[in-house]
C-alpha cells in the first residue's frame, strides 16, 4: 500500500470511527451523567430509566444482523450518511416532550442509526487495509468510540452546570446533522480485492454459514460478558455507583466512571499489540476477561473512602475489556463479502450484556431497596450498587468458561496457531 492509498484508506476509516465517536456519545454519555435528571424529567424510576435505556439495546441488537446484509451489499457512503442523520433525529427526538414514551421512541431511532456504525467501521477495515493490519485497526475503532464517553461524559456534565441539559442535547443533535454533510463529501466506496472476484453469497446462505459455526456462536458470547461492565456501569449506572458507594459528588463520580471508557481506549490497542507479539488471540481474550473480574471485584470490596483505588480498578477494568479481540479473530475466519454479517452477528450478541444487564441491575436495585425516597426518587444505598456489580461479575464468570472453547488464530498472518 503506498503511501497516497494509506492516507485515503485512513481518512475513510477515520470518517467511519468519528462517526461511531458520536454514537457512542449518544448513547452513553447523556442519561449516565443526567439519570437524576431523566428520572424527574420523566417521572420514572431504577427500573424505568433502565428500560428507556434499553430500548436503545433492544433495536441496535436486532438489528445488527440486518445492517451486516445491508453493509455487505449496498454503498458505504450513502449508508453512513443517512443513519448519521437518523441518529441526530433520534437525539433530538428524547427531549422532544415530556412523554417517556416520545424518548423510548428516540432511543430506539438511535439504536436503529448506531447500529451500522461499528460495522461500517469494520467494513471499511476489512477493504481498504491488509489482513495483518485487521486487529490493530479494530482496536483503534473501539479505542476511539470508547473514547467518545470519556470525552462526553465530563463535558456533560460541566456544560449541563452552565445551560439547560435539554438545550446541551438539542446542539447535540444539530452536530450529528453536520458530521452527515462531512461523511457524504468525504467517504467514497472501495471493494477489497479479495471481494473483487467474488459473488456474493446469497443471504440465506450466508446467514446459514454463521449460524452453524460454534466459533461464530463462542466469539458472540465471549464478546457480551466481556463488554457487561461498558453496558451496565459504563452506559448507565457507573455514575451513581461511585456516587453512592463512594460518597463522591457528580464530577468526580463521572470521572471515576469515565475511568473503564479510558481504560478501554488504551486497553485496545495495548491488547491487539499483546496479541501479535504473543502469536494468539485466544491467550490475550483470556487474560483480559479473568482480569476483568478480578477487577470488578476488588472495586466492591474497598473501603468507601478510597476513592483514587476504585479510579484505579475502573481503569484497569477498562484495560481489560480491551480485550475484544473476536472481532477481528471472527473476520480472519470468515470471507471478506460476508464480513459485515459476521461482524453484525457478533455484536448483535454482544450488545444482548445491555438488554439483559441493565434491567437487572436495575432489578436487583429495587430488590435490595430500603424504601427510602427523596423528592420524590428513590434512594439506593451503597449495598444495593454491590449487589448490582456482582451480578455483573458472575455474568463475566460464565463468559471466562465459554472462551476456553475459543479456536485461536495467527493476528499476523491468518494462520492457524
Amino acid at each position: 500500500m503506498n503511501n497516497k492509498n494509506a492516507l485515503k484508506s485512513f481518512v475513510v476509516w477515520f470518517c467511519m470511527a468519528i462517526f461511531y465517536f458520536y454514537c457512542f456519545i449518544a448513547r452513553s454519555s447523556f442519561i449516565t451523567v443526567l439519570a437524576k435528571d431523566f428520572m424527574k424529567f420523566y417521572a420514572i424510576d431504577a427500573i424505568g430509566l433502565s428500560a428507556l435505556t434499553s430500548c436503545y439495546y433492544w433495536i441496535y441488537t436486532g438489528m445488527q444482523i440486518p445492517v451486516g446484509i445491508i453493509c455487505d451489499k449496498f454503498s458505504l457512503r450513502k449508508t453512513a450518511t443517512l443513519m448519521c442523520l437518523v441518529t441526530a433525529i433520534g437525539v433530538f427526538t428524547i427531549v422532544a416532550t415530556h412523554s417517556f414514551y416520545i424518548a423510548a421512541l428516540g432511543e430506539m431511532i438511535i439504536g436503529f442509526g448506531s447500529a451500522f456504525a461499528f460495522i461500517l467501521c469494520l467494513k471499511v477495515i476489512t477493504a481498504w487495509f491488509p489482513e495483518n493490519k485487521i486487529a490493530i485497526m479494530s482496536a483503534y475503532t473501539m479505542s476511539l468510540g470508547g473514547f467518545g464517553p470519556v470525552v462526553g461524559g465530563p463535558t456533560v456534565s460541566f456544560i449541563t452546570q452552565k445551560f439547560m441539559w435539554r438545550d446541551v442535547i438539542m446542539v447535540f443533535a444539530g452536530i450529528g446533522v453536520l458530521l452527515a454533510i462531512a461523511i457524504y463529501t468525504i467517504v467514497r466506496d472501495h471493494k477489497a480485492k479479495a471481494e473483487v472476484n467474488e459473488e456474493h453469497a446469497p443471504i440465506m446462505e450466508s446467514l446459514k454459514m454463521i449460524l452453524k459455526s460454534k466459533q461464530a456462536w463462542i466469539l458472540s458470547l465471549f464478546t457480551m460478558a466481556l463488554y457487561s461492565p461498558l453496558s451496565a456501569l459504563g452506559d448507565l449506572w457507573g455514575v451513581s455507583f461511585v456516587e453512592t458507594v463512594f460518597k463522591a459528588d457528580r464530577g468526580t463520580a463521572t470521572i471515576a466512571s469515565n475511568m473503564i471508557y479510558i481504560g478501554m481506549v488504551l486497553g485496545g490497542p495495548l491488547m491487539a499489540t499483546l496479541a501479535v507479539k504473543l502469536n494468539s488471540y485466544k491467550k490475550v481474550m483470556l487474560l483480559g476477561i479473568i482480569s476483568e473480574a478480578v477487577c470488578l471485584g476488588i472495586s466492591i470490596s474497598i473501603p468507601e473512602t478510597s476513592i483514587y483505588i476504585a479510579f484505579a480498578l475502573l481503569f484497569a477494568t477498562g484495560i481489560c475489556s480491551g480485550a475484544m479481540l473476536s472481532y477481528p479473530l471472527a473476520l480472519t475466519l470468515f470471507p471478506k463479502r460476508i464480513s459485515a454479517t459476521v461482524s453484525g452477528f457478533v455484536n448483535m450478541m454482544s450488545m444482548v450484556s445491555g438488554i439483559i444487564l441493565m434491567p437487572a441491575f436495575g432489578f436487583v436495585l429495587n430488590m435490595f431497596w430500603d424504601g427510602t425516597i427523596e423528592n420524590g426518587i428513590k434512594i439506593y444505598s451503597a449495598g444495593d450498587f454491590k449487589c448490582g456489580v456482582i451480578a455483573v461479575i458472575l455474568f463475566i464468570c460464565v463468559g471466562v468458561v465459554i472462551t476456553m472453547f475459543t479456536k485461536d488464530r495467527s493476528p499476523r498472518a491468518g494462520e492457524y496457531s
